[in-house]
């Protein structure tokens, strides 16, 4: 039996969908600083990229089956601005097939007093080759959404990277940085040593207490 996108997020991860910040949402979670100080231009979003594959290499390294889940907002009646984001999804490199959309509407009075409709969110799935391919495509797409790199799915909202098998969720909110969430914090622990110098500063101590005292209880 078919299982909705936000179906499959609920039954892995008991969030009725996947919240705005993983970070601050999970118990167990890593955020990565991406560009660093570098000003936005493509040096910058070599930098991220590189960052990203790394990391998303790490800790998929042992997944056999990934999964992309996309969001993006519409009205009731959808545009033709989400078919233009994933054709330059497709022009990136991505070749994996998207589910039909699930629409979930959001009851949003201002934008249904403005437009005379709902405002919807539209969660789609597509299962992944093991190919790194369709992975970079979408870290592209994640970190040229707020810089001058194209293509760029422009009205993808939110993109994840997902391993429904091992618990495991990555998101590139754009250029500046990435998180990641686990059921089980085991499976974040190689990319919390590995990279632990790309950590975001702002939110280290979280993750040092996180992680540092369970290496400690480990020992």
């Amino acid at each position: 039996m078919h299982i909705s996108p936000t179906g499959r997020i609920r039954d892995v991860f008991g969030w009725n969908c996947f919240p705005d910040s993983l970070f601050y949402e999970a118990k167990y979670a890593l955020r990565f600083d991406l560009g660093g100080e570098m000003p936005s231009h493509p040096l910058r979003f070599l930098r991220a990229m590189d960052r990203a594959r790394e990391v998303a290499a790490t800790v998929f390294e042992q997944s056999l089956n990934l999964t992309a889940i996309v969001c993006y907002y519409d009205g009731e009646r959808r545009s033709s601005r989400a078919a233009s984001s994933f054709k330059a999804l497709a022009q990136i490199g991505f070749q994996a097939e998207f589910s039909k959309p699930e629409r979930i509407p959001l009851n949003d009075r201002d934008y249904i007093a403005e437009f005379g409709e709902d405002l919807c969110a539209y969660w789609c799935s597509a299962e992944m080759k093991r190919s790194c391919e369709d992975r970079d495509a979408l870290l592209w797409a994640c970190t040229a959404r707020e810089i001058g790199i194209f293509p760029k799915a422009r009205w993808l909202s939110r993109i994840y990277i997902v391993d429904f098998d091992r618990g495991v969720v990555l998101n590139v909110y754009d250029d500046r940085g990435m998180d990641l969430a686990a059921l089980d914090p085991d499976k974040l622990r190689p990319a919390y040593h590995a990279f632990s110098e790309w950590l975001l500063d702002h939110d280290r101590e979280r993750m040092i207490m996180t992680f540092k005292s369970r290496d400690t209880s480990d020992g």
